[in-house]
């Protein structure tokens, strides 16, 4: 296996509304005197793309309902914020003191993705509104601009793991390569097949880059990974990295979620089996 590299982009200013973010990573791929590469993949914050894109909510703007504020209340929260998470999450599932456990675009994560880290004074950021749009964007412009046959493209997230303390990275969005590698059929070391076992590769390199990027006041938003063995596809793969909440391993904890998901009331990406 080739040696893999992680390369953080660190920005010259911050991003505000308005700013072509992809421009903004040519021009540090220009500081450090870098080119695309066939096989590279580009994980990007999703965050940094919702700013740019004009998402940030001013939470004072924001009415809470009795039910922001009845959750607000159990959850030590902000009612404000608490009402943006329910605007923007598809399926509530409970909560702890601080945050709530909800369900968006298929990914358990605390408060449906919506931030006040990094996000401006008084403001929340949210997802982007079209996360496989602003990858896809991304993924045309940098390969037209570089001449790249194959390119990989992430919207990344952070999220915490069931009884593990600390964040990890999670792919929101990706395209131009295969997310997920199918290691059923493969042998172990004893010659036997393996039977379930999918190497959730996005989400991994959302992690690898989570440690060049940094999440506090770094200005680094983004990260080239090289090295990485990646199978091309055209266009937007994350519904690749999805599966049915009925064959999700901890969805069955929560039977109100696959009430509702086997009903059709949550919204769900993809075509759910």
């Amino acid at each position: 296996m080739a040696e893999i590299r992680v390369i953080p982009l660190k920005f010259r200013n911050k991003v505000l509304p308005g700013d072509n973010w992809v421009s903004k990573i040519i021009s540090c791929l220009n500081d450090l005197q870098l080119s695309l590469m066939d096989g590279d993949v580009l994980v990007i914050s999703a965050k940094v793309v919702s700013i740019a894109e004009g998402l940030a909510v001013k939470l004072s703007s924001i009415q809470p309902t009795n039910k922001a504020r009845e959750l607000a209340k159990l959850y030590s929260m902000d009612p404000h914020f608490t009402q943006l998470v329910l605007d923007e999450a598809d399926f509530v599932v409970g909560g702890v003191k601080g945050a709530l456990l909800t369900v968006k675009r298929g990914i358990f994560i605390a408060n449906a993705g919506v931030d006040l880290s990094n996000a401006p004074p008084g403001c929340a950021v949210p997802w982007p509104r079209d996360p496989d749009g602003s990858a896809f964007i991304a993924w045309q412009t940098l390969k037209n601009e570089y001449c790249c046959s194959s390119l990989g493209v992430i919207l990344s997230d952070s999220r915490v793991q069931p009884l593990r303390l600390g964040t990890t990275g999670v792919a929101i969005a990706t395209c131009g390569f295969q997310p997920v590698i199918d290691l059923r059929g493969r042998e172990d070391l004893f010659n036997r097949p393996l039977k379930i076992k999918q190497l959730a590769l996005a989400d991994l390199l959302a992690s690898a880059a989570i440690l060049a990027m940094g999440e506090a006041s770094e200005l680094t938003p983004a990260a080239l990974i090289r090295g990485v063995q990646i199978t091309p596809v055209d266009g937007c793969t994350s519904r690749q990295t999805f599966i049915s909440p009925k064959e999700c391993l901890f969805s069955s904890l929560y039977p109100s979620f696959l009430e509702e998901a086997s009903s059709c009331k949550v919204h769900l990406p993809g075509k759910w089996p």
